[in-house]
């Protein structure tokens, strides 16, 4: 009986610990979610429960309108379209443009290189958010760009700094020895990095397009200001916000529950998709050196 003591109590001092930490990640994830859940289910109410009951987390009166009307009256597929539009093609020059730039840094120690990667280094901290905002609208002005493209340059140019040096430091756990090899078969820097670089970046790529997609895809204040000369450029997100100041959205708090959960779904439909090469970026490259 004694040893069968010992033997549980030691199990429990190693259970315990474990249980200690899977009931704080419960927590924290109800935490977290909860306001997810909430307005999931509050996007399916009607107004007047929405605003008498709103404690409730389940709706009693499921309106399944909510969406339809939001969709039609707000013009939220042309903001849809716009939001598309806009995410695609920051997130396709990022993921070049910080890929190619990783590589570099990551494998070419010249002069050159080691002053870019300065500059990176000293702009990387730089936020585009109000405080730069006036200057790169007079920029956008005088380039007539304040628009869509407008909005894709200045996000492309923000999300170049910290995705090159997520690439450059996933291309440094990866041994010279695969590229020492192609170069004595004949292979140029621009081939090794095509065929051989990107094949192995595309866990980390992954997980560039994951966070850039989320950026540009949730970004308020550009696009807010970059579209107010046409509302018909307006992204999903201030298509939300508009609800608001319309002229049955200053209250219609179950269209802003409906139109958020509208602009959450592509994210969640993409983490989803990219989720195993996400976990594997996070775990390491496929190679180290």
């Amino acid at each position: 009986m004694n040893a069968t003591t010992k033997v549980q109590r030691v199990r429990l001092k190693l259970l315990f610990p474990s249980f200690l930490k899977i009931s704080f990640l419960v927590i924290v994830a109800v935490i977290t979610l909860f306001p997810i859940v909430y307005a999931f289910f509050a996007s399916f109410k009607p107004l007047h429960e929405l605003m008498s009951d709103g404690s409730s987390l389940l709706p009693k009166t499921w309106r399944w309108a909510n969406y339809r009307e939001v969709w039609e009256l707000s013009n939220f597929a042309r903001y849809f379209k716009n939001s598309i539009f806009v995410t695609f093609f920051s997130v396709v020059i990022i993921m070049i443009n910080s890929s190619m730039f990783g590589f570099v840094l990551a494998r070419k120690r010249l002069l050159a290189t080691r002053i870019v990667e300065g500059l990176f280094s000293a702009t990387i901290f730089a936020s585009f958010g109000s405080a730069l905002l006036f200057p790169i609208m007079k920029i956008a002005l005088q380039f007539h760009i304040l628009n869509l493209s407008g909005v894709v340059i200045v996000q492309a140019a923000g999300g170049l700094l910290v995705n090159t040096f997520l690439i450059k430091s996933f291309m440094q756990t990866i041994s010279k020895e695969i590229d020492e090899a192609a170069v004595i078969d004949g292979a140029s820097f621009f081939q090794i990095y095509r065929l051989i670089a990107l094949p192995i970046m595309r866990p980390m790529l992954a997980s560039v397009a994951l966070f850039s997609f989320q950026a540009s895809w949730n970004d308020f204040l550009l696009p807010l200001v970059f579209t107010l000369a046409n509302p018909d450029w307006r992204t999903v997100i201030i298509g939300v916000y508009s609800l608001r100041s319309s002229a049955a959205g200053a209250t219609s708090w179950h269209f802003m529950m409906a139109g958020s959960m509208i602009a959450l779904t592509p994210i969640v439909l993409l983490f989803l998709l990219l989720q195993k090469q996400f976990i594997t970026s996070l775990s390491g490259g496929a190679i180290k050196g």
